[in-house]
């Protein structure tokens, strides 16, 4: 079993071999996601990506390479998600499968759908409420996924495009439907 294999930890799990209490590279990576992010935003790849979501023939005729976009996306996510995985490793010190549960997974879907699942400073934005939701609702685990249950569910039914639509900024899109 991966998990009690010698190689990678036994029963213990992974451990880095020099934990960082530092918290000035996870703000410097996040700080280039960002940036990197931000470029995406304005560059032609994105709008690349959006003709080539719509109709990936019509979008080979102005000269726009499909396979190149849908290849190139995916492995920039994966990149940047080892990045992250990398640094939580060296900010917690341990990695265990039992910490990536249904709790975490939720956690993360609701980063993407809360913020808007095509903007990034959104997903930014509403990963910081489902970090700190945990740590004030400690005390009960149940109530704590009810929260994030009806959070879901009103989003979805509510703001389909997330607290932050794509073209919106400032406090506007979170007041009004």
């Amino acid at each position: 079993m991966v998990v009690n294999n010698e190689a990678l930890g036994g029963a213990l799990g992974f451990r880095a071999s020099q934990v960082v209490g530092n918290p000035g590279p996870a703000l410097v990576a996040l700080l280039v996601a960002g940036l990197l992010f931000t470029w995406f935003e304005m560059s032609w790849l994105r709008r690349a990506a959006a003709t080539v979501k719509e109709d990936a023939g019509l979008a080979a005729s102005p000269g726009i390479e499909p396979r190149f976009v849908i290849v190139s996306l995916p492995t920039a996510a994966g990149f940047v998600a080892g990045a992250a995985g990398a640094l939580y490793l060296h900010s917690l010190g341990i990695i265990d499968p039992a910490l990536y549960g249904f709790d975490n997974s939720l956690r993360i879907v609701l980063f993407a759908l809360v913020g808007g699942p095509n903007v990034f400073f959104g997903a930014a934005l509403a990963g910081a409420a489902p970090s700190v939701v945990p740590e004030v609702l400690r005390f009960t685990a149940a109530a704590r996924m009810l929260l994030y249950g009806g959070v879901l569910v009103g989003v979805v039914l509510l703001r389909p495009d997330g607290l932050l639509p794509r073209g919106r900024v400032g406090l506007r899109p979170l007041l009004l439907p």
